[in-house]
């Protein structure tokens, strides 16, 4: 039911298993731009290595030994990889806890966990080490040993190819937390159509039950208290409907689904939703068969006048005497539905207190009090309105908590394997950089020649990828009835924040080469 509770059309339509399946996708992204830099500084630096390769293939190694060789290394350090991340696991499962309101622990005696975490290890350790074991194997001795430098051509494609692939999944996840962030802030500062601040929600129960009526009116009086009314349900989270309304002019065949819930008095006064036409209910009308609605249950019964319209309903044949603007009666992921309020106090299970403002605490001291008088043999429940608010949707606050970390691990991981890039550039080219220099190169000239081509791939990186995050973020935006639109400064503080973080990442080493002595890199020339 956690995981599997949504449903649409009376079928089965998801969940919160959205969000796992949502996480574990983020996990692979950051695992293969963890494995694609290891591809890149292994083939980078394959000039390291090459002189090994050459003699043990003189000496009689075959290729398949070499790419078990380099396979080995690559799962051995994944091996190594692992057994920190799960201590790094151990210490941060704590705060992790904490963040979810979870008790999550790691089970190493679950034969299913420990199956999937070495078969996760050997996939992450064959799929970052296959392609530098194929091709630092592919070399021929004769031409390893001939040359000091070999140039293997397609390598320099694959690993540009790799940087512009990580940092378009890392340029992915920057643009989803941002218009994740944006869509929490929305939630928490979005008109719902009710007041719910200063209101506090009591659970009924025991003698107050019983005697409602002087609860409530002991309640009106009391310091800082505006006003009390009872209902069924949370204003917030009227989740029941009915079929039962019927009105003049309604087809026979009309199949009608309406949220509905039983209000004392005072309710619309209470919960703050503006009257649109006609009165709340009252105890000096005969209101036992009158009836209040919403503007979407007044389109629903296509009433140009609704005040007075008669319609049968729970309490039944009636009339209409009141209209109220529209509120959002269950999530922001559902649409506003059709609503019909019912007269019915003693069918209620709150009591819905408003307070005045700042003075909260000496409402509920009067609560407490009054509480006790009636009811001493039940504990007090209450809470307020703006805390249930935020507690929906703290699924929704936790994602984007957790995208925050994850945009932030890529992006470091990212920037690694760029800064390793651009430090193997900077190597391999150190004589032409003092060459250049001494003809007179400019050391702002020199910074530009070794960055152009690595801030090239991260904008080719940021073309691509950003069609495909519109569809991603959009996808997932369509989960809430009401949201924000996607706009297109998301992408452009996402494109300069990205052209940014890779400049920084290699003016660092770029600098630093372009600065050198060139006497220390042309004296033994």
């Amino acid at each position: 039911m956690y995981l599997f509770g949504d449903f649409k059309s009376g079928k089965q339509n998801g969940g919160r298993i959205q969000y796992v399946r949502l996480f574990s996708v983020i996990a692979c992204f950051v695992l293969v731009i963890a494995c694609i830099n290891f591809m890149n500084l292994t083939t980078a630096r394959y000039t390291r290595r090459i002189k090994e390769v050459g003699i043990r293939k003189v000496n009689g190694a075959g290729r398949k030994a070499l790419i078990t060789q380099f396979l080995g290394e690559a799962v051995l350090l994944t091996l190594i990889a692992v057994l920190i991340g799960l201590v790094m696991a151990e210490i941060l499962l704590p705060s992790f806890n904490t963040l979810t309101s979870k008790t999550l622990e790691i089970d190493y005696r679950n034969p299913l966990f420990m199956s999937a975490l070495i078969s996760v290890t050997l996939l992450t350790g064959f799929v970052s080490g296959s392609y530098p074991a194929l091709f630092l194997s592919s070399f021929k001795p004769v031409n390893i040993l001939r040359s000091s430098v070999l140039r293997a051509s397609g390598a320099n494609t694959l690993r540009k190819s790799l940087v512009v692939f990580q940092f378009a999944l890392a340029i992915l996840l920057i643009i989803g937390t941002i218009v994740v962030y944006e869509q929490i802030q929305f939630i928490k500062n979005k008109n719902i159509g009710l007041d719910k601040e200063n209101l506090i929600i009591m659970n009924l129960n025991g003698d107050v039950y019983k005697h409602l009526d002087s609860f409530q009116e002991q309640l009106k009086q009391s310091d800082g208290i505006m006003s009390v009314t009872s209902t069924g349900d949370n204003p917030i989270e009227i989740d029941g409907s009915s079929g039962d309304l019927n009105w003049p002019g309604k087809a026979p065949d009309q199949g009608v689904s309406i949220s509905a819930t039983w209000v004392g008095y005072d309710y619309i006064k209470t919960i703050g939703v503006p009257l649109l036409a006609g009165r709340d209910f009252s105890k000096t009308m005969a209101d036992s068969a009158s009836y209040i609605v919403n503007e979407s249950a007044v389109r629903l019964m296509n009433l140009k006048d609704p005040v007075g319209a008669k319609v049968s309903f729970w309490n039944g044949e009636g009339r209409i005497i009141g209209v109220v603007k529209d509120f959002h009666l269950h999530s922001l992921h559902e649409p506003i539905t059709p609503l019909i309020l019912t007269l019915q106090p003693l069918n209620s299970s709150l009591v819905l207190i408003r307070t005045e403002a700042g003075k909260a605490p000496d409402a509920i001291a009067s609560l407490k009090k009054i509480y006790r008088q009636f009811n001493s043999a039940f504990p007090l429940e209450y809470t307020f309105m703006d805390e249930t608010y935020a507690k929906r949707y703290k699924s929704e606050m936790i994602i984007g908590k957790l995208v925050n970390v994850f945009a932030l691990i890529a992006i470091l991981i990212s920037c690694l394997g760029l800064f390793g890039l651009a430090t193997f550039t900077a190597e391999q080219r150190t004589k032409e950089i003092g060459v250049r220099k001494v003809l007179g190169a400019s050391l702002m000239g020199i910074i530009t020649l070794l960055s152009k081509d690595y801030l090239k791939l991260v904008i080719i990186a940021f073309l691509i990828i950003c069609p495909i995050a519109y569809y991603v973020v959009d996808e997932w935006l369509q989960q809430f009835a009401y949201h924000i639109s996607i706009s297109w400064w998301f992408f452009i503080v996402t494109g300069i924040l990205s052209f940014m973080i890779a400049l920084i990442t290699i003016s660092v080493q770029t600098i630093r080469a372009a600065s050198a002595n060139p006497t220390d890199s042309l004296r033994s020339e």
